[in-house]
């Protein structure tokens, strides 16, 4: 079984990428006419996947919180992206010339999304990237990369444990069928 990915961004559920013992799908973002909040979680079967990456391009929604608290309150691993930082930050540079201060910039950012999640009982780690080619090693998208690597191999371990917990189902008829 392959370790499974939301990678919420998009109104299409997509196989984003896929790599041996990992595949990354694109879901739709939670909150749409056709992907409302009352029913997201069964339109997208979330109990399929093992973590998530959930991704907000601009300031924390309701929908951002709402996702996060269903996520950590179903024990699923995930993290916070926020992306599209170097259009905040060139939005700053050009609202702000003399007192500008990409460092200071950065740590609003992610400042502003963890006081939002401070309500979970973990926070979640909080990554600031920018989807540019040309930024790909800019701010922190080697760190979440890093990271969701480090991640698959507990998610494995994670499953291990919970086979060995699980009572099994013989494959034998129906009217011999006993739990191992």
């Amino acid at each position: 079984m392959n370790c499974c990915c939301y990678i919420i961004t998009s109104n299409l559920l997509n196989i984003y990428i896929s790599f041996p013992g990992i595949t990354l799908y694109d879901l739709p973002g939670v909150g749409t006419p056709r992907y409302p909040k009352e029913t997201y979680l069964s339109l997208i079967d979330f109990s399929r996947y093992d973590f998530f990456v959930i991704m907000s391009k601009s300031r924390f929604t309701s929908n951002d919180l709402w996702l996060a608290q269903e996520v950590s309150k179903r024990e699923k691993n995930f993290v916070f992206v926020r992306t599209k930082i170097d259009e905040d930050i060139q939005n700053d540079r050009d609202d702000f010339p003399s007192t500008h201060n990409e460092t200071r910039v950065l740590q609003r950012m992610k400042q502003d999304v963890k006081e939002n999640l401070d309500c979970l009982d973990d926070v979640p780690p909080v990554f600031l990237i920018s989807g540019r080619r040309s930024n790909i090693h800019k701010w922190e998208f080697r760190l979440l990369s890093n990271h969701l690597t480090r991640l698959v191999p507990l998610i494995r371990q994670q499953e291990f444990v919970l086979s060995q917990i699980k009572p099994k189902v013989s494959e034998e008829p129906a009217s011999s069928c006993c739990i191992q």
